[in-house]
């Protein structure tokens, strides 16, 4: 068995799926983790996804002898999985989404009770999974894991389930569904009982309706929906995984240059004497957003010099570009126009306020720029 499915995931889907694996005791997987894996699924796989959380990651286990069942469960948030790739010195980002796989041997594809269980299972998993595409197949060694079926099928087989986006796009379809679900998929049964010899023609009929690209592997195959189809018509969040992963690689990036920048400064600032700031020092405040305090603090590096324009003064605006949010302080240096204290606060993750104390004619020069910006 094969699902593959871009839906939004979150726990609550994740604890849906569990609880369908647990309504089928018979046939779900009794350990997960990793390879080998050993987290024993009780007293409920609800329970264990519960207490794990996502992102699940999964090799599952149902029974290592007479014969090996197994398979993978991968649930990130949102939208799933995705890779990269630089084309041109561009990225171009693609989905591969979440997937479950789970392999079963003779023993349940032998016992007829068991063959109706699968069925029933697996339409509740797709139906949960708000999937894409799926199959079953208990005739032969099984389905592994395939390519997203937007950019390849690899086959009709004894069970299937299409996702709405491939219902809009080959209506025909519907024709041969021997049940609809509520996400606006079909499952197309092709036959009672899996073995293959059952439903040749039934496979063939089902097979037809697709062009022969279909079947051939494209990163772009035009002869199958988009992943951008899929998602259209699964509603959910419309941040895409890469995107989520480049903010946070933006938070640690600028987390690591603030620590470094602290570190400068403390330094600089152990290294001297701190100045005293005049009795008559008259203050100047205002609020920039990331650009103009850029524009600002290059005017102000420019027009005061001192220490401002050498390490320590490096070491000082490098923090305030990177501190994050309710980072407050102020550091006294000497400059041209003698002691200014600059203090900062970072109240909004674009925003800076900055205070400037010192000598009437910084506090001139300040308003001057800032009205003629």
């Amino acid at each position: 068995m094969v699902i593959t499915s871009v839906a939004d995931m979150d726990l609550e889907r994740a604890l849906e799926l569990a609880r369908a694996f647990d309504g089928h005791p018979s046939l779900r997987p009794r350990k997960a983790g990793g390879d080998p894996p050993r987290i024993a699924l009780e007293p409920s796989m609800e329970a264990v996804v519960a207490k794990a959380g996502l992102p699940i990651e999964w090799s599952i286990y149902r029974e290592m002898k007479p014969h090996i069942e197994d398979g993978e469960l991968s649930l990130l948030p949102g939208r799933g999985g995705w890779y990269g790739s630089r084309v041109n010195g561009e990225w171009n980002w693609s989905l591969t989404g979440n997937e479950i796989v789970q392999r079963w041997g003779s023993g349940v594809a032998n016992d007829p009770d068991l063959v109706e269980e699968v069925a029933e299972l697996f339409e509740k998993l797709v139906v949960a999974f708000d999937a894409s595409w799926g199959a079953v197949d208990l005739a032969t060694a099984g389905l592994h894991r395939s390519p997203p079926p937007w950019r390849q099928l690899v086959g009709a087989f004894w069970v299937n389930y299409f996702g709405p986006a491939f219902v809009h796009m080959f209506p025909e379809l519907s024709s041969l569904a021997t049940a609809t679900t509520p996400t606006g998929g079909v499952l197309i049964r092709v036959a009672e009982q899996p073995a293959v010899e059952n439903a040749l023609s039934a496979r063939s009929a089902l097979r037809n309706i697709f062009p022969a690209a279909a079947f051939e592997f494209h990163d772009l195959n035009p002869a199958l929906p988009s992943e951008h189809a899929h998602i259209a018509l699964s509603p959910g969040t419309t941040r895409m995984p890469w995107v989520v992963w480049e903010e946070q690689q933006a938070k640690q990036n600028t987390a690591r240059r603030y620590a470094n920048a602290r570190k400068r400064l403390g330094a600089a600032l152990a290294s001297r004497p701190a100045p005293l700031l005049d009795d008559n020092a008259v203050e100047w405040s205002t609020s920039f957003d990331s650009e103009d305090w850029k524009s600002f603090a290059s005017f102000l590096k420019r027009t005061v010099r001192g220490e401002l324009s050498g390490p320590l003064g490096a070491a000082l605006l490098a923090v305030i570009a990177s501190a994050p949010l309710d980072d407050e302080d102020s550091v006294s240096l000497t400059t041209d126009l003698g002691v200014v204290r600059m203090g900062w606060f970072i109240d909004d993750t674009d925003t800076v306020d900055v205070y400037l104390w010192g000598s009437d004619e910084l506090s001139t020069l300040c308003t001057d720029w800032l009205e003629g910006r």
